[in-house]
Formats: C-alpha cells, structure tokens, sequence
C-alpha cells in the first residue's frame, strides 16, 4: 500500500519516509536472502529522493543490519554499498556513526588482512569526524580486536601505540580508556621483564585516573602477576606489596582477589625454589 502511495505521490517525501520505514521494518526479522532484496528496494528509494537525509539514514541501517546476517564475502559487499551511501552524505554524523559500526562488525568477521584494510577505512572516517566520542570508540574497539588476531610481538606493540594515540585525543573516554589498558595487558604477558613494567606503568596510570573502575583495577592486577612472575624475589616481593594493597581497595570483588592469591602463591613458589 504504501508502494503504490509513493509511486502515486513521488513528490511527497513524507509518504517517501514511512515506505522507507516499512521496508526497514520488513528487512529486520527476513533471512538475509530476502533481505538483501528488501535492501535493493530501500536504496531504489534512497537514490529517487536524493538529499532526504531521513531516507539515506533508514538505508544505512538496514544496510548495516543486513550486512550483520551475512557471511564475509557477502558483508564486504553490502559495506561497500554502505560506504558509497556514506560518500553521498559525507557531513552526516549519523551515518557516518553506521558506516563505522558496520565497518567494526565486519572486522571481526574477516581475517588479519582483511580486518586492518577495515580498520584503515575506519581510521580515516575516524579522522574525518574529530571529536566524535562514539565513532572514535569504534576504532578503540577494532583496534583492540586487531592486536588479538596479530601473532607478532612487534605488530601487536604498533596497534596498542595507535590506541595510546586514540586515548590522547580522547582522554575522557572511558571505552576507548579500557580497550587502551585491555591492549597494554595483552602486552604484558608478550613482553620480556623490562617491556612489562613500560606497559604496567601505563596502566597504574590509568588505575589512578580511574580508581573505581574495577575493569581497569583487575587488569591492573593481572599485570602486576604478570610482572612478578619473570622478577627475582624482592622484586617479586614489591610487586605483590602492591597487588596486596590494590586488593585492601577493592575488598569485595572476587577476580582482583583471585589475582592477588595466584600472586601470592606464585611468590611462596619462588621463595621455595630459592
């Protein structure tokens, strides 16, 4: 019904929007196969009422949701609809803030090489929109989820440093903050004695600016196992002063304490063997 109403009224852009939103709406809960033919209408749509940015947005969404459904091969080609919808309205937050969604989410599908070519589109819409908080967390996420794929040391040192460089431009960010010190810990288990207390410092530092986010405290404790596993004993033995104290502040969460009673077996391990 609502097809033939805009085919009657294709200059009234309002009937336009609520066909745009049945389609949306019937793409939803259909497979991807018939959803991908619901999309190919909603851009038919999109691309008759240029400039409606109401309908280009409704069609980056099902876009991303469709590309959701898909296998890899099939969602890199629904992003680079995606992506050319984005291009048409380059100044649009909204669909920008899609466009990256659906980048990340294809990210993880893809492997190594295809995940950092995902990741560079993303990197320069991210510079694109500077100062935009939740399109920026986008590429926190995917960064973090690169340095898990990687399998060298010293590419997985390069992404954290990229992430480092993310949290400096957006220092109030407590989700690009956690992936920061998610990524650092990553490191801390790769590294040899002097890498790891570089990157545990890192995340002291955080812990400070953030005391009562105990995400940031229990992978400050994991670090500080991490560090005192590969110290001598009276290092060791500082190091676990510090866990000690890190778990008297936070008394009541289980995994911190989990971390400071592997520390302290640990330690009576190393005094054992001395």
């Amino acid at each position: 019904m609502l097809r033939r109403l805009c085919e009657k009224r294709k200059n009234q852009a309002s009937n336009a929007r609520w066909y745009a939103k049945g389609l949306f709406n019937l793409s939803n809960p259909q497979t991807a196969r018939d959803a991908e033919k619901t999309m190919r209408q909603l851009e038919e749509l999109s691309e008759a009422y240029y400039g409606n940015i109401e309908i280009a947005l409704v069609c980056a969404k099902g876009l991303f949701n469709l590309s959701n459904k898909q296998v890899v091969s099939d969602a890199l080609e629904t992003m680079n609809r995606l992506e050319k919808l984005h291009m048409r309205y380059p100044h649009s937050a909204e669909i920008s803030l899609v466009y990256a969604m659906g980048l990340f989410n294809l990210s993880n599908k893809q492997a190594v090489e295809g995940t950092r070519e995902s990741l560079r589109k993303l990197e320069v819409l991210c510079d694109r929109h500077v100062g935009n908080q939740k399109l920026a967390s986008e590429y926190g996420k995917g960064l973090y989820d690169l340095s898990n794929k990687e399998t060298e040391e010293r590419e997985i040192r390069k992404i954290i440093e990229r992430l480092g460089e993310l949290y400096q431009k957006y220092p109030d960010n407590v989700e690009i903050t956690l992936h920061y010190v998610y990524g650092l810990l990553h490191l801390t288990a790769l590294q040899t004695k002097n890498g790891v207390g570089d990157s545990l410092c890192r995340i002291e530092e955080l812990y400070r600016k953030y005391p009562y986010d105990e995400k940031i405290a229990i992978a400050y404790a994991q670090g500080l196992v991490n560090l005192a596993c590969d110290q001598t004993l009276e290092d060791a033995k500082r190091t676990i002063s510090h866990l000690r104290k890190l778990s008297g502040e936070h008394p009541k969460n289980q995994e911190i304490n989990f971390w400071y009673t592997r520390g302290e077996f640990n330690l009576a391990k190393k005094e054992m063997m001395e």
